[in-house]
């Protein structure tokens, strides 16, 4: 079995979520796209023998997040950590775990993320790429407030769809404020429109937002998200708004509500603070730059596109610096045929689903044989029992457990034994690489594998293989039925050709992946979350 896996030459991988907005707390939507694919590309890595570095954080500054404070009669800050230190327990909880997931508002931080924000935004200056103007936008007549990101309702500009700010979720257009068709506020105590002019500042990236540097980077399939925003906007991208909520823009024309755009230069800095930590916990340096041979990957939804696209538009000459290597990208996973939505309490808290006792692992196989890899998934709990009942046991759970009841005394594998195990760790590989990611596809493959009738006739070997298989996915499981057969440690592909002698004397002990249909209807209705 050594001779037939061949093991890539050992590197180094920073693995990061894009930027979770804690205006409330996870949601399976948010689970089975960003957080579960950054852990199993992330644990595949590991099985082939790599170093991998997880590392994420927060975009506390996003509108959404001064929407939910406004609605609790909080501040910002104190619903952006509490959401923030929420998802960091459900992470953790759901076999997702981080080296360092981090607040940018934790006591350090936040004056480093600011000072990051001005250098940036002082860099760009200083390279004459910035533009500045005056440029309307929609106010409370009650309160006023200026109404960008989610305080602003009304219809995209070209497909008509329902839209919150300036980006359609339907069709993935990003526009101004003031393209909006009936814009309207989201809040009622803001009171009918009005509309005033707030300096703003615009990057020019003529030279570097081309399609040249955007097309390594991205799956061909999502040019046309940066095709569009071309047409609809030019090359250039805003860098502020009137939020009132953020890092203060203090270039000329500065005003007390302007301050820098989350989309733009935030999640530059918040790269930055990636970087910085990254350099932290491992001692090797800054992972964008060009020379670090750190092979960078990122993982997030349709919405996250355009943003990510938006670091290749900050591409400077006089920076040192490089974008992710990889975007791993899904659709959007529904709930019951529409989107997940934390403002309309349309969503399953991930929290809630853990803390009923559910099981992890099942959720997780689930979920990678819906993902929405290519197109968009729709989350039912009455199909997620029936899988568990009727797939996921009898032919996962129970076919492992009779082959590892017919193991005697480990034996060499037969050629035909050996042959398959390449295959399938192969078929895996290429389903879990990070240019070609594809989560339904590596669900796939641990789904052809237990219909294999090696089970039968060498179960000792294919419970071996069974473990590495499953580990990206299933890993508590995985690991459970690893260490039984007697090797130590989390599965890795450099040990699969091993002989050990399993642990007759102990139960299997596999993790009980059975769901309670009556538990499960318990998380279906989420509770708002109270903040102490």
């Amino acid at each position: 079995m050594r001779n037939v896996i061949v093991l890539p030459h050992p590197r180094v991988f920073l693995v990061s979520s894009t930027y979770h907005t804690p205006n409330g707390p996870l949601h399976l939507g948010h689970v089975s796209g960003p957080f579960i694919n950054a852990d199993v590309v992330a644990r595949h890595l590991e099985l082939q023998g790599h170093r991998v570095f997880r590392v994420s954080t927060t975009d506390a500054r996003e509108s959404y997040v001064a929407l939910e404070a406004r609605r609790r009669s909080l501040s910002p800050e104190r619903v952006a950590t509490h959401f923030h230190d929420l998802a960091a327990e459900t992470l953790a909880r759901l076999a997702m775990p981080q080296d360092s997931f981090f607040n940018t508002h934790d006591p350090g931080r936040r004056e480093r993320y600011h000072e990051t924000s001005r250098r940036i935004a002082e860099r760009l200056e200083c390279s004459g790429r910035v533009r500045h103007s005056r440029v309307r936008y929609p106010r409370g007549s009650a309160t006023g407030q200026f109404l960008v990101g989610g305080f602003v309702l009304g219809n995209c500009p070209r497909c008509d769809a329902g839209v919150a700010g300036a980006c359609c979720e339907d069709c993935g257009l990003w526009f101004s404020t003031d393209q909006l068709r009936d814009p309207r506020p989201r809040l009622a105590g803001d009171g009918p429109l009005t509309w005033a002019e707030r300096g703003a500042a615009e990057l020019d990236a003529t030279a570097a937002f081309t399609l040249a540097n955007v097309a390594p980077r991205f799956p061909a399939d999502y040019h046309v998200l940066y095709e569009d925003y071309l047409k609809w906007n030019g090359p250039a991208l805003p860098l502020t708004h009137p939020l009132g909520w953020g890092v203060p823009w203090t270039g000329p024309d500065r005003e007390p509500e302007v301050v820098h755009h989350s989309y733009a230069i935030g999640a530059h800095a918040s790269m930055h603070a990636v970087a910085e930590e990254f350099d932290r916990i491992s001692g090797l340096g800054d992972p964008f730059d060009p020379a670090s041979g750190i092979t960078k990957i990122t993982t997030g939804g349709y919405d996250a596109v355009l943003p990510w696209m938006f670091h290749v538009a900050m591409m400077d000459e006089a920076v040192a610096w490089e974008p992710f290597d990889h975007h791993i990208i899904t659709r959007y996973m529904l709930l019951d045929g529409e989107k997940f939505s934390t403002s309309r309490r349309h969503a399953i808290w991930a929290h809630d689903y853990v803390r009923a006792g559910l099981p992890v692992d099942a959720l997780r196989m689930y979920l990678a044989t819906i993902s929405p890899s290519v197109t968009d998934a729709d989350f039912r709990l009455a199909p997620f029992a029936a899988y568990v009942t009727d797939v996921l046991l009898p032919r996962v759970v129970r076919r492992t457990e009779e082959a590892a009841g017919r193991i005697a005394e480990p034996a060499e594998p037969s050629a035909a034994a050996a042959d398959r195990a390449r295959h399938a760790v192969d078929a895996l590989g290429r389903a879990l690489d990070p240019a070609s990611f594809d989560l339904r596809r590596a669900a796939a493959v641990i789904h052809d594998w237990c219909a294999g009738e090696a089970a039968v006739t060498e179960p000792y070997w294919w419970c071996r293989v069974m473990a590495v298989l499953t580990y990206p996915v299933m890993p508590s499981w995985s690991m459970r039925l690893w260490r039984w057969l007697g090797t130590d440690g989390d599965p890795r592909l450099a040990a699969l050709g091993e002989r050990t002698r399993p642990r007759h004397g102990e139960p299997l002990g596999l993790p009980d992946l059975a769901v309670d249909p009556a538990v499960l209807r318990t998380v279906a209705r989420p509770d708002d979350v109270a903040i102490p």
